[in-house]
């Protein structure tokens, strides 16, 4: 009885187990495997089944090692350790193993290393960066105070050059230029380093993407498609805005670059980068930075925070991008990840924690309609509207204004707009719906101090610029009014 139960037991957990198991008759060739030896090396049953044990080995070992192996079973009837074996894919898998001879055969359980060396050379790196932060900002320091006595002697230089020496003007011009590119390296070593004093401040993320995809745009390759997806508007971090708007344009500028590295035979037909805002478990903002560009190496990968480390020509990339920002954001109390693998692409993931003025605002179940030709303040107050919870319908002038008024009649609960705009203006826009005999409440905005409006339109003044305090509590003054009334 007890045999059964131990046979029955000993199936279970070779059917089920976590790890990697197989069973092999005298001569190696496989007999019995478990479901997770087969997702370890990426086969199907029937294609391992009367296969030789040699079938899943790498050539990092030479065969002397295998017959050290065999030599041991022979003597002691088990071997275990560490080995390099090779999947389907050629994926390289360490593993420890344990194998035991039996009358008819062997027996072996594996374990799979990977996560464990994966951890291990996260300790490692971090430990190898604290030293290199350290001895980065003593060199930082060093440096500034160098190139501050080049500044003073260089000024005093262009002192005493006549102004007709146009040759040697150009000479001070390009050493000055020299200067500026030392200490925007001297700027990102502190940055490393964590000996950059910053004053970090409230920064709308979504306001601050949108810039630097403007930023962005001059410097990426026209064949290079730029998008930005914004989830979530109303996400705010603390931080210091320009650094911030440095290390993500240095992000997406390294994105660019990696469209260069490839040759025309293998460049995506439409090449790509994607850049989206979210919000991850309500705490945290989530930045995705995605090419679909070359692609880096196992090897490049694990270094390419390494300070220095850099896959460009010389004179062509400083290895301090990644380097900074993986430090700055961990400086802000976030986190920084690379995936990237040759010939996919590469995705970075940032995580900013929120500010806590970033709460989820309900919606409120209530649309606004909004009109102005002026798209920066229409995106602004569109931003605003949204992030106090109303739906917005966007119109850039009156006859646009006028086809969303027709579509969505019964669901427009009031209407911000600018008076002065082409095609149709809002006084215009006004008269036609008033006419149509509807008194939802509008509020107009102008710049001009002499503007008259009819009484009988009966809508609000604003005068530009507009506070956005003063249209939320218009916006609330006239919406509970109206629902009091019914």
């Amino acid at each position: 009885m007890q045999d059964k139960q131990l046979t029955s037991a000993l199936k279970a957990l070779f059917d089920h187990g976590r790890d990697a198991m197989f069973i092999a008759d005298l001569n190696g060739i496989f007999t019995h495997v478990n479901e997770a030896f087969l997702k370890l090396y990426c086969y199907t049953e029937d294609e391992v089944i009367g296969q030789p044990i040699s079938m899943i080995q790498s050539n990092l070992h030479n065969p002397e090692f295998f017959k050290e192996i065999h030599q041991e079973l022979e003597n002691k009837g088990s071997w275990s350790g560490e080995l390099r074996n090779a999947s389907y894919a050629g994926e390289i898998i360490h593993i420890w193993t344990q194998i035991i001879k039996t009358e008819d055969g062997y027996t072996s359980i594996q374990v799979d290393l990977r996560e464990r060396d994966r951890t291990s050379r996260q300790v490692e790196q971090t430990a190898r960066l604290e030293s290199i932060s350290t001895l980065a900002g003593g060199i930082a320091h060093e440096f500034n105070n160098i190139l501050a006595g080049v500044q003073g002697h260089l000024y005093m230089f262009r002192r005493i050059i006549p102004e007709d020496n146009i040759k040697e003007k150009e000479r001070m011009q390009r050493i000055s230029k020299l200067i500026e590119r030392a200490t925007g390296l001297v700027q990102n070593m502190l940055v490393f380093s964590k000996q950059k004093q910053t004053v970090n401040r409230e920064v709308s993320l979504s306001a601050l993407l949108e810039d630097t995809i403007k930023l962005s745009q001059a410097s990426v390759p026209k064949t290079v498609e730029l998008d930005l997806e914004i989830n979530h508007h109303r996400l705010i971090a603390l931080a210091n805005e320009i650094e911030l708007k440095q290390m993500l344009f240095e992000l997406i500028a390294n994105a660019s670059s990696a469209f260069n590295a490839m040759s025309q035979s293998v460049l995506p037909s439409k090449p790509k980068i994607s850049i989206s805002l979210d919000i991850k478990e309500q705490t945290h903002a989530q930045i995705t930075i995605q090419d679909n560009g070359c692609g880096m190496s196992e090897s490049t990968l694990q270094h390419c925070r390494d300070p220095f480390f850099t896959t460009k020509p010389v004179g062509q990339g400083t290895g301090l991008g990644l380097s900074s920002a993986n430090s700055y954001i961990k400086q802000l109390g976030g986190s920084f990840n690379i995936d990237s693998q040759i010939g996919a692409g590469t995705t970075i993931q940032i995580l900013l924690p929120l500010a806590h003025e970033s709460h989820q605002v309900p919606p409120l179940n209530l649309t606004v309609l909004l009109a102005d030709d002026d798209e920066d303040i229409r995106i602004s107050l569109h931003e605003i509207l949204a992030s106090s919870g109303y739906s917005v319908l966007d119109a850039s002038d009156g006859i646009e204004a006028l086809d969303l008024w027709q579509q969505h009649e019964k669901s427009i609960d009031a209407i911000i707009m600018d008076i002065v705009m082409p095609n149709m203006d809002g006084l215009e826009f006004t008269s036609t719906i008033r006419e149509m005999g509807s008194m939802v409440p509008i509020c107009m905005m102008t710049g001009y101090s002499n503007q008259n409006i009819r009484a009988d339109l009966k809508v609000s003044l604003l005068r530009k610029p507009v506070d956005p305090g003063l249209i939320l509590k218009y916006l609330e003054h006239q919406l509970s009014e109206n629902n009091s009334d019914n």
